[in-house]
């Protein structure tokens, strides 16, 4: 092997070492809204973010622009499914459009959406919870399906399988498809926090217990926590949960208490997929651990976190300044040991070509 091969191959392991730490602390992509960024969705076929500047603005799954769709008010919930856009804004309308952003239609309900996670779609069934506490169902082709009034305004809906999961400030409900009452579930506190996954629902009370249930509302466990729930979120096999004391929490699925850590100020947001951990703070800092309580990588944002997604396609935030930010992450190899082979590589084939070269 020459001295000129050597060089050059050493030069390329010292490029991909140091694009791997880049990635470790820098946005992929990040693009900049009018106002707050108040809600983001994301699906396989695209990302979708409401922002208080009245726009809703359409991505594809590496946060690369496609198009704005005008709102006349401040957007406050979105969702997003194989073919489809959901826009719910302050002045109470909601918008579906189709991926290309033709509006398909638009009406105006009683009451608008008030939470980031209200309003959601699968299909061709549309579930929309509002600020005046009713449950509405729609189609596709805008006909209403059915209406249930709840006890209080709703900070969650999902539609799931063949239910609708939503979260009240003080119950859980279970709905069919078709409307029929399912269960209902009586929380001791009102809710703080709440998430609703592929398989489980997590809520954050104001008594400072985490509560985790199935999807059908048989509780499984609670943990009373030392500080207020601000975020919580359940994936597959873990529950997180940050607190206003600066506490970061990671449960399993059965309630152990896997690990705790303390962040810079308040946590503002949670995420969690696989095996990694995000979290973010009120002092504008984000922070990604895996699921062995190891910090991966910290970031300081533009504001604070508002809303935070983990995904197959990368990390995906939004903040309190209007900052859009796409985190590619590395999902065949945990990132540590990622980065472990590449730098022993640089380090060997540094040291055979020190050999090579001055021998």
């Amino acid at each position: 092997m020459t001295k000129k091969v050597l060089f050059l191959l050493l030069a390329c392991l010292i490029f991909v070492s140091a694009e791997v730490f880049g990635e470790m602390v820098n946005p992929t992509k990040v693009y900049s809204a009018g106002g707050a960024v108040n809600s983001i969705s994301v699906s396989d076929s695209g990302v979708v973010v409401g922002s208080e500047d009245d726009n809703a603005y359409f991505f594809d799954v590496y946060l690369r622009p496609k198009w704005t769709h005008g709102s006349r008010d401040g957007v406050k919930a979105t969702a997003v499914s194989e073919d489809f856009v959901v826009v719910a804004s302050m002045n109470n309308m909601i918008t579906l459009l189709d991926h290309d952003g033709k509006v398909q239609w638009e009406m105006a309900l009683e009451s608008y959406v008030e939470y980031p996670h209200a309003v959601d779609i699968e299909g061709e069934t549309i579930a929309i919870g509002t600020r005046d506490g009713y449950l509405q169902v729609f189609d596709t082709s805008r006909r209403l399906i059915w209406k249930q009034k709840t006890d209080a305004y709703l900070l969650y809906v999902r539609i799931r399988d063949n239910s609708i999961v939503a979260v009240s400030d003080k119950q859980i409900y279970v709905f069919s498809l078709e409307s029929e009452y399912l269960r209902s579930i009586l929380l001791e506190s009102y809710v703080r926090s709440a998430h609703i996954s592929e398989d489980y629902v997590v809520v954050g009370l104001g008594n400072n217990e985490l509560h985790f249930f199935d999807l059908d509302g048989t509780r499984n466990w609670s943990y009373r926590l030392p500080d207020q729930i601000g975020s919580v979120y359940a994936s597959k096999n873990y529950v997180a949960a940050g607190l206003r004391d600066r506490g970061l929490y990671l449960f399993s699925a059965n309630g152990r208490l896997v690990w705790d850590k303390y962040l810079s100020d308040s946590v503002t947001a949670v995420a969690a997929d696989g095996n990694l951990v995000l979290a973010s703070t009120l002092d504008n800092r984000l922070y990604l651990f895996n699921t062995n309580r190891i910090s991966l990588w910290e970031y300081e944002t533009e504001g604070w976190v508002k809303d935070a997604h983990v995904t197959n396609s990368g990390i995906f935030v939004g903040t309190s300044s209007g900052e859009a930010y796409y985190f590619r992450t590395l999902r065949d190899v945990p990132s540590t040991i990622f980065v472990l082979v590449v730098t022993v590589l640089v380090l060997v084939f540094g040291f055979i070509m020190f050999l090579r070269v001055f021998r």
